[in-house]
């Protein structure tokens, strides 16, 4: 990563934030004296810490889109990363459902400026692909417009959407379901104004 693209959004953040102080600042000044002093190496190395402890915080920020287990289910700690270390681009969030003594398990899943979000969204304009599936149907949700997935017989569920512009994929998937109305009340539970604002 050259130094050039990525000096002047830190070094903006540090004019904004340089009252507050704390690690993120600490590593900013450290990457803007080794700048100075000719030291670029260091510079790009502190300057990087930074950066990665930013996204930590936008991560953290990020997590909180997803919804508390409904009643009579638990939940896993919320989680994000970055899709680069599986070669994707975007960022991934997710949280595990469970229901209190049952098979019974949901997953939110969120992908941001992923691949993924393109090939979707490619499916859910096609009309074609969707009814060469018997297994899809069309499912709208608050005036948005999402793709319901189950093959007969079966007790896995998938309701996906694009959401942010084409930049967002939303998907709960559900096994160990009669039906799909757990997805639905998972659904409820999220604030999709929130989770477009991901894109933001």
């Amino acid at each position: 990563m050259q130094l050039a693209r990525i000096s002047f959004p830190i070094l903006l953040l540090f004019v904004v934030s340089n009252t507050v102080a704390d690690e993120v600042t600490e590593q900013i000044q450290a990457g803007l004296r080794a700048y100075e002093q000719g030291d670029y190496q260091t510079a790009v190395t502190e300057l990087n810490f930074a950066v990665a402890e930013i996204q930590k915080r936008i991560d953290e920020a990020r997590k909180k889109v997803l919804p508390d287990p409904l009643p009579g289910w638990t939940a896993e700690a919320p989680r994000a990363q970055s899709m680069a270390m599986m070669g994707m681009g975007g960022n991934q969030l997710g949280r595990l459902y469970r229901r209190e003594g049952g098979q019974e398990q949901v997953e939110i899943e969120i992908f941001v400026d992923s691949p993924m979000v393109q090939m979707f969204a490619m499916m859910m304009t096609n009309p074609m692909m969707l009814q060469a599936d018997p297994s899809t149907r069309l499912y709208r949700h608050g005036g948005r417009r999402g793709v319901l997935s189950h093959d007969a017989g079966a007790d896995e569920w998938q309701l996906s959407f694009v959401l942010g512009n084409g930049r967002i994929l939303l998907q709960l998937t559900g096994s160990g379901l009669k039906d799909e109305k757990p997805l639905l009340a998972y659904l409820d539970a999220l604030d999709l104004d929130k989770v477009e604002a991901l894109a933001r």
